[in-house]
């Protein structure tokens, strides 16, 4: 007979077992269901993709040769001489040949060996070219055995025109793609044989796993799934090959006899391989706790109390674990959806991606959003069920949040007919303490689902509040004219993972979780949801909450106005003048920004925290200046959107490939006008420490300076004035007076754009300076707008001035621009032709009566100047020595002492300095400081 003690360790031992065994058992189930499905559709996305890029690419090699046998073929009696400029023209080819129809050689030019031997000339490809088709051949042997494709097209009714290309070209061209390490693509022909794959040798050997299949049991597996893709338009196989195995997506290339692309990857390097290794480790982690506990527990049981207690405490640790598992399988899916998302957005930067090309890459970044989303809902869930929920209260602005959540939603419309209608009250209080992220959870999920099922008409949304007390119960009305919840699905919709009338809605993506979350969030605010709805007659969502009370103040009536005409701009604004800025002139910061108006805005916003502020105009100059660690930033602010290389890149190179340590930990926080172009936790995902929207608001920049550049230490070693001691109220900046009192711009709110700068006249004026000689720049970028592939610099180029227009204040323009912009993302070409002429009399007219403005403004007359021939070589030795060091203090100092007198060989090079030193432009120095 076993002791209590003995059977105690048993039944724990059995527990633990049983926990386990199911936990893994449940955890690869789900998994292995879940993930083959996720990896199997992303690869067969994956060859889609490489499909229609090698469609495209065949396409063009055909539209070569169709274009040099049009040369050939026009008159011309010097065909020695046509085929030489063909090899010129087109240097890819090994050679270019023209036949008869006796398959006689009348010319060739190029590589001896790469001439078609006669029987190739007797091919069904060459009977086909007199036919009058373009065809491209398979790989095939030269005579001095090297390996060439051909392609053959008809000249006129007598003649043929070969191209010959290396064998391997194909295989170039699909060498430069990788899936997840080493996954690669490849090419078959229509008998089996590899024309196109990274291993140089499969091709030169013109493996054919099919024929080797037959004979070899070792490949027959592999030989089954490469007839699949020789036999069937799309599918994906498995098999195992050099004692690895393999998942192969497949599908056919347009545009061929036939040929079929794979893209191969290997199952241990995909997300499943991962989560698998996870759930083994978690389960023998948990296995030998469970034993561990199972010893101690016998060691400690004294009475039948003690016994229940113990296994209390086991069927904790066991969802303790359960709770680690979600929360390790979660890094496990955000880790490659993060690679997914980010390098699908990269992609869709590049001006060179179009058609379905761009399409397919718009797909997998918004099926990677979506995912995300789902990952998110899925967590938030399991911590309402387990109860470790847990709310975060903030004091936050209101119409901020409203205003938030009104741009995040509005992009949901897309191109669909429904208009949005937003109804607030002036009575809403101005701040609340609650947890501001879950409040716009609640909206968000309320205004998504709207969207999602109201293909036309409209959604309204109303709020407003009742104060009780200490709290104010917020209260929302979401109205939409879409299609209505039947009375049988409305007692199920707030249940988890339910989507009412999923027949119908089946195209809607989601997981039936955020209606869920929604109530448990509205309960945890002691509040409720309600929904009446009559179906095919829309639905009305009326949710009621409560927050905490923060003050008497109001948002008042202007700024409801505002925010119900979409026109809100942050009211703190009037409270920036009694900000409180601490000096930070011992702080040097880099600012990286291809709009050089953009740079002087950033650099008229730090002023007047007296910062050391350093500029560059792309994200490979910010690169070079933190490898070369000349000066060591105390924050860097990247820009996100920029020709070339964006700062999603630009940083990541930094954080990664540039090794310093300096380069690891330097803030950086991202700057962009396109604040819902992603999240927040897209770039804290990328290596930035914070995130900034253009215009870039007052109160959110100084809170994260006072956070990442501020250092108390090196103020107590800085004297304290009045201006800068810490009495917690600063000093009142003066009221716009002077020169802008009774100002009057046409498109330009100068009292806006004036509190971007802190009343600073001087340094607004310089801004405006700067708006009017770098915008005509971009604007001569907006004006070509034919054919899709100037789509992508004309929407670079109007967002550039949607930031700098609103920047300054020109908030009309900016809205005009931003109209602009969403129509070149859609590739709206109607709506940018009808509106693009508007916009350019708008931009000049705003530029007009800026330079009306700018020639009323009295220049301060300069005492005059001592002359000197030329700078000294002490002044020219300093100025280099600044370049060198990248020393911007000592530069202007050189430019001051250089500024104290005129030079008859150089009378501009002082106004020239100084204006390179604006966009800390040192190479330029440099180059001419050499000369």
């Amino acid at each position: 007979m076993l002791s209590i003690r003995g059977k105690t360790v048993l039944i724990v031992i059995a527990i633990v077992l049983f926990i386990t065994v199911s936990t893994l058992g449940a955890g690869l189930f789900i998994s292995q269901y879940r993930f083959e499905k996720i990896v199997k559709d992303d690869l067969l996305t994956m060859s889609r993709i490489a499909s229609g890029m090698l469609s495209s690419e065949i396409g063009r090699l055909r539209q070569e040769v169709e274009f040099a046998a049009e040369l050939a073929g026009m008159g011309h009696k010097d065909i020695p001489g046509v085929l030489e400029e063909l090899m010129e023209r087109f240097p890819a080819y090994l050679g270019f040949s023209v036949f008869n129809r006796g398959n006689n050689m009348v010319e060739h030019a190029g590589v001896n060996d790469a001439r078609p031997s006669l029987r190739i000339r007797d091919s069904e490809y060459g009977r086909r070219a007199f036919a009058g088709e373009t065809v491209i051949t398979t790989t095939m042997d030269t005579p001095l055995g090297n390996l060439v494709m051909y392609i053959w097209t008809p000249v006129d009714d007598d003649h043929v025109l070969v191209a010959a290309l290396p064998g391997m070209y194909l295989s170039g061209f699909v060498s430069q793609f990788r899936i997840w390490v080493t996954g690669n693509v490849f090419i078959l022909d229509h008998e089996g044989v590899t024309i196109a794959a990274i291993w140089d040798f499969r091709v030169r050997e013109r493996h054919n796993y099919i024929e080797w299949g037959k004979r070899d049991p070792r490949y027959r597996k592999i030989g089954d799934v490469f007839q699949e893709m020789v036999d069937e338009e799309e599918g994906i196989g498995r098999y195992s090959l050099d004692g690895l195995e393999r998942y192969c997506a497949y599908g056919p290339i347009q545009g061929t006899d036939n040929w079929s692309v794979g893209v191969a990857a290997m199952l241990n390097e995909s997300p499943l391989a991962h989560v698998r290794e996870m759930l083994f480790i978690l389960s023998t982690v948990f296995l030998g706790l469970g034993m561990i506990a199972a010893l101690i527990a016998a060691n400690s049981i004294a009475s039948p109390y003690e016994k229940m207690e113990d296994l209390s405490r086991s069927a904790e640790a066991a969802s303790e674990s359960k709770t680690r598992f979600l929360a390790n399988m979660s890094h496990e899916m955000r880790t490659p959806l993060n690679a997914i998302i980010g390098l699908s957005e990269l992609e869709l930067g590049d001006a060179s991606l179009e058609g379905e090309t761009f399409t397919n890459m718009e797909k997998i970044y918004s099926a990677g959003m979506n995912l995300l989303g789902i990952i998110n809902d899925l967590l938030d869930i399991s911590k309402i069920e387990s109860g470790k929920f847990t709310m975060v209260p903030v004091v936050y602005d209101v119409p901020s949040m409203i205003n938030d959540t009104v741009n995040l939603n509005m992009v949901r419309i897309g191109s669909k007919p429904v208009q949005f209608r937003l109804h607030v009250k002036g009575s809403l209080p101005a701040r609340l303490k609650g947890d501001e992220l879950r409040v716009k959870q609640i909206f968000n999920n309320l205004l998504s689902n709207a969207f999602k099922y109201t293909d036309s008409g409209y959604v309204d949304w109303n709020i407003y509040c009742k104060r009780e007390g200490h709290r104010v119960k917020m209260i929302s009305t979401v109205r939409d004219t879409g299609m209505g919840i039947r009375k049988e699905d409305q007692e199920k919709l707030f249940k988890d993972y339910y989507q009412a009338n999923l027949h119908a809605n089946y195209y809607v993506e989601g997981t039936g979780l955020g209606l869920s979350i929604t109530n448990n969030l509205v309960k945890l605010m002691g509040g409720s949801v309600k929904v009446k709805s009559e179906y095919g007659n829309g639905s009305v969502f009326i949710v009621e909450f409560f927050q905490e009370s923060v003050g008497e103040e109001t948002i008042g009536e202007e700024a409801a106005d505002n925010l119900s005409r979409f026109r809100y701009s942050a009211q703190r604004r009037t409270r920036n003048q009694k900000l409180p800025r601490a000096d930070m002139s011992y702080a040097t910061v880099l600012v990286v920004d291809d709009v050089v108006t953009n740079l002087d805005v950033a650099r008229g916003m730090l002023k007047p925290y007296g910062i050391n502020v350093e500029c560059v105009t792309s994200g490979e100059e910010a690169i070079r200046r933190v490898r070369e660690e000349k000066v060591r930033y105390n924050a860097i602010f990247m820009d996100h959107m920029m020709p070339g290389m964006d700062g999603i890149e630009a940083v990541r190179i930094i954080r990664r490939e540039t090794g310093s340590e300096y380069a690891k930990t330097v803030p950086i926080i991202a700057l962009t006008a396109n604040a819902l172009l992603g999240s927040d936790s897209l770039f804290l995902e990328n290596g930035f420490q914070a995130f900034l929207s253009k215009p870039i608001d007052i109160l959110r920049l100084d809170n994260i300076l006072n956070h990442w550049v501020r250092d108390k230490k090196q103020e107590r070693k800085q004297p304290r004035t009045a201006d800068t001691a810490e009495t917690g109220e600063a000093t009142e900046s003066a009221p716009s007076g002077g020169l802008f009192k009774d100002a009057a711009i046409g498109g330009l709110k100068v009292s806006t754009g004036l509190g971007r700068f802190d009343n600073d006249e001087e340094s607004y004026l310089r801004v405006l300076r700067s708006f009017l000689r770098y915008t005509p720049g971009h604007l001569a970028l907006i004006r070509p707008v034919d054919g899709e592939a100037a789509l992508d610099s004309y929407r670079i180029a109007v967002h550039s001035v949607k930031g700098s227009s609103r920047g300054i204040g020109a908030e009309d323009l900016g809205d005009l621009a931003e109209k602009l912009e969403k129509a070149a993302v859609g590739n709206d070409s109607a709506y940018i032709a009808a509106n693009n002429a508007a916009f350019l009399a708008a931009a000049e007219g705003l530029l007009s009566n800026i330079a009306a403005f700018l020639q009323t403004v009295p220049e301060a007359e300069a005492p005059a100047k001592p002359e000197k021939e030329s700078p000294g070589p002490e002044i020219i030795a300093a100025l280099r020595g600044a370049v060198e060091r990248y020393d911007m203090a000592a530069l202007h100092e050189a430019i001051e002492s250089l500024d104290a007198y005129t030079y008859r060989s150089a009378p501009d090079f002082a106004v020239w300095l100084r204006e390179q030193a604006g966009k800390s432009d040192f190479a330029a120095i440099q180059k001419r400081l050499e000369t």
